[in-house]
């Protein structure tokens, strides 16, 4: 992986890579995350792994091979690797052969999934990585919804988005969230949290229309934590509503082409249906919200 503080990322931290619908059992998908190419799968028990995708042996892309389900078998010489990156098999050695294939590791990085989502750790120690970012009173289900933007532009530039409060009267201005006659002056309290601060619970805004369809009296309280992670934890007398935003960057390369589509206005970076070049470092924003009953807290299993 590309040394986060180079690149301006911070490490020592989980990064959401993708969500766990996008992984299904005995598959592998390829993403590139803090500028490395990596190489994700779930085994057959549904295990989610993490290597780097290329085979210690000549340096072929390991997402080229085969995998069965319990080991990805390189596409050259056909050496197969576990989930935890040990080399299981080298075909070529013959029998007597005094070597152990064993010694030899795929390069893997920590992976977890959490909520339905997979993280991945970057930095050295996993032992001491923090705990990975969860919504409250939701349980360990997959959200209800997800949504997915890319960004044309550097992890930082996108982050901001997410924890501005000056542009919300501004952007945020539509017929079904604000208009501009309600605009008002307005006040939220701010408290330290785990790897950042939050704002503390409070009731909406009056023009904040959105949150009347959850109906009843909604409490809102929002965090925002390193490197990029913005939870929201809204709730009534009966209901809990839940929505976790987390950027991740791609990589800091040149322009690189992706195919975006949606129905948004034309221009905007985020869904037009045209495809084309985005400019200079890329990230990602993933969105995913939940909604249940209220009830006492479940386990969550990190």
């Amino acid at each position: 992986m590309a040394d986060p503080v180079e690149q301006g990322w911070l490490r020592d931290l989980w990064y959401l890579a993708l969500p766990g619908s996008e992984l299904g059992r005995g598959r592998m998908v390829v993403r590139t995350v803090l500028g490395q190419r990596l190489l994700f799968g779930r085994t057959d028990d549904g295990q989610v792994f993490c290597f780097k995708d290329v085979c210690p042996h000549r340096g072929i892309p390991l997402s080229f091979g085969r995998f069965d389900g319990r080991e990805v078998e390189c596409c050259y010489h056909g050496w197969r690797f576990g989930a935890d990156g040990r080399c299981m098999a080298i075909p070529a050695l013959v029998e007597g052969q005094a070597f152990e294939p064993g010694r030899i590791k795929a390069k893997t990085f920590p992976a977890r999934e959490v909520q339905g989502n997979i993280w991945i750790f970057a930095g050295t120690d996993p032992s001491a990585a923090p705990p990975i970012p969860v919504v409250p009173d939701v349980g360990d289900r997959p959200a209800d919804l997800l949504e997915r933007m890319p960004f044309g532009c550097a992890m930082d530039h996108t982050v901001v988005g997410l924890m501005d409060p000056a542009h919300g009267p501004v952007v945020h201005r539509t017929w079904w969230w604000r208009s501009a006659k309600s605009i008002h002056e307005k006040s939220k309290h701010f408290v330290p949290s785990d790897l950042g601060f939050a704002m503390a619970r409070h009731r909406p805004s009056s023009n904040s229309r959105a949150y009347r369809i959850i109906g009843g009296t909604p409490e809102t309280e929002i965090s925002f934590r390193l490197p990029g992670v913005r939870i929201e934890h809204i709730r009534t007398e009966k209901i809990v509503v839940g929505a976790l935003t987390a950027v991740t960057p791609f990589d800091a390369r040149p322009p690189r082409s992706i195919t975006r589509s949606g129905g948004a206005s034309p221009g905007c970076p985020c869904s037009s249906r045209s495809s084309g070049p985005l400019p200079g470092p890329s990230s990602a924003r993933i969105a995913t919200s939940w909604r249940c009953r209220r009830s006492a807290s479940p386990t969550i299993r990190r």
